[in-house]
């Protein structure tokens, strides 16, 4: 449930060994290799550029250190004479006339997204999300050219991504953008669509787009995930997805180094086909006059920075929790399948064949962003009933003092305005002295403080119950969340009077 963000459109890949480094299992070892480069991987067209450096057993360590990338002038041997298999080719260097002129405005009027309805069906610039694996289908939508095909998908942000020029947010100019989308969902062993989506409500199951900058004067991500609450699913399963988005100061301007477009939604495994991809920035006033077919959104272009405004945190309408689940990695409901829709509060549901990676497989749902005040943080409490069993129903053992090996609850939460906040939660957190009892439930207990986050818009917040010995089965129920101890931010002295919240020394909870 990791990813990278970084700029980078992969046309050309090539790996550089120093097949001359004599290594040290003890110590450090010096790499140093030349790159010579052509006509194939140099010019204006050249957008981004990725260096990564891998290898190395499984479950190893790699550490890097005192990393210096120069381009040379003239081509010098290397310390450590590399082999004659990496060393310049005799094709001459390209002559590059690139100038400031060249890089224009002209340059971000374009579809940035990259489709497939060609007659190679191939898709250069698009990857895997999480190991997901990319491919093309034929036909795509309307019966013709291709269609993209992401499968290996173990949870909804599973999915396709393409990393766009960041050059055309970095003007400081706050410009609307335009995703439109053809997108099907279906299930990868029955071929039927998936139909749990209701765009009105907004649920995991449903396709999305989420945007992630990068910012390198602070280091940290923004990010942003688009709904479109009105599409509509035609007879052939496809959805028509088109939404506009507004740029802010936040994840706009000069410090902006890259930015990473996401296609996702729907179950575990299912199957997503992406195709008729159309992201066009549009001119600020084509806010008011290019809306959406299938959408009409209610934000306006922000070109200032707005005054804070006090909000009166309202009570949640609908259900924090979402109501459907994944079994993650590979693991199985009881009904062979790693899905399940409106699962009814307090039911068991249990995750098995888990196998040797029991420690990070389990069960996987989403809090809904519809129904979280993202305006406030809160503390989160965690409440449910767990127990360990095996193949044969008998409850078995696990030992809180091991890492992993009881039940724990791992967190992922991405958003505008602070870094991503990730990390475990013990069955155990509020009370260490707990221990573990094999042959009934156990309470599981755990508090999250995020009162110190500084979220703007949560795009997602996605739970995993996972741990416990090898091949042990997860058993879970009664689920319940609570925010706790509303952390308000301080509101202008006209707004004390009329809409100061109750500050009373006993927390208010908000009750999935």
């Amino acid at each position: 449930d990791e990813f990278t963000v970084g700029h980078v459109v992969h046309l050309h890949d090539t790996d550089l060994h120093d097949s001359a480094m004599l290594w040290d299992p003890a110590g450090w070892n010096m790499l140093d290799v030349i790159f010579q480069t052509g006509l194939t991987n140099s010019g204006h067209d050249v957008s981004g550029i990725q260096v990564s450096f891998v290898g190395g057993p499984d479950e190893s360590v790699l550490w890097i250190d005192d990393v210096i990338i120069s381009r040379l002038e003239t081509y010098e041997t290397p310390t450590t004479s590399p082999s004659a298999s990496f060393a310049p080719t005799a094709s001459p260097a390209p002559t590059i006339t690139t100038t400031e002129e060249d890089i224009n405005e002209d340059f971000c009027q374009r579809n940035f997204a990259k489709n497939c309805n060609d007659e190679k069906g191939t898709c250069d610039g698009w990857e895997g999300r999480q190991g997901t694996e990319v491919t093309t289908i034929s036909p795509g939508y309307g019966g013709s050219g291709y269609a993209m095909k992401a499968s290996n998908r173990d949870i909804h942000t599973d999915g396709l991504l393409l990393h766009i020029d960041e050059m055309c947010w970095t003007s400081g100019i706050l410009y609307p953008w335009r995703f439109q989308a053809k997108i099907k969902i279906y299930n990868a062993t029955t071929l039927n669509d998936i139909t749990s989506c209701n765009p009105g409500v907004y649920t995991t199951d449903c396709p999305s787009i989420q945007i992630l900058f990068y910012r390198g004067d602070n280091l940290h991500t923004v990010s942003s995930t688009l709904e479109d609450p009105t599409m509509v699913r035609d007879t052939n399963g496809w959805y028509s997805f088109d939404t506009i988005f507004d740029t802010t100061l936040e994840n706009s301007g000069p410090n902006v180094v890259s930015v990473t477009v996401f296609v996702q939604g729907g179950p575990a495994e299912s199957i997503l086909l992406v195709d008729d991809l159309d992201f066009t920035r549009l001119s600020p006033n084509q806010r008011t006059t290019q809306q959406p077919t299938t959408q009409s959104p209610t934000t306006a272009v922000v070109l200032a920075t707005p005054e804070p405004t006090f909000v009166q945190p309202p009570t949640p309408s609908c259900s924090i929790l979402d109501d459907s689940w994944n079994c993650n990695r590979g693991c199985k409901f009881p009904d062979g399948s790693n899905h399940m829709s409106q699962v009814p509060q307090g039911s068991v549901i249990e995750a098995s064949n888990r196998g040797t990676k029991a420690f990070m497989t389990g069960l996987q749902s989403s809090l809904r962003t519809a129904c979280i005040n993202d305006q406030f943080a809160y503390n989160w409490h965690f409440t449910a009933k767990v127990k360990l069993i095996d193949d044969n129903g008998i409850g078995i053992s696990c030992n809180p003092s091991i890492p992993k090996n009881c039940p724990f609850l791992r967190y992922l939460i991405s958003g505008e305005g602070h870094a991503d906040v990730r990390g475990k939660l013990s069955f155990n957190e509020n009370d260490k002295t707990a221990s573990w009892d094999p042959k009934e439930w156990n309470e599981f207990d755990a508090t999250l403080d995020l009162t110190e986050t500084t979220f703007t818009e949560i795009g997602y917040f996605m739970i995993f119950f996972w741990g416990g010995p090898n091949n042990s089965i997860l058993q879970v129920k009664d689920i319940n969340i609570e925010r706790l101890g509303l952390s308000f931010p301080t509101p202008p002295p006209n707004a004390l009077a009329s809409a100061s919240p109750s500050r009373s020394s006993t927390p208010t909870s908000e009750v999935t």
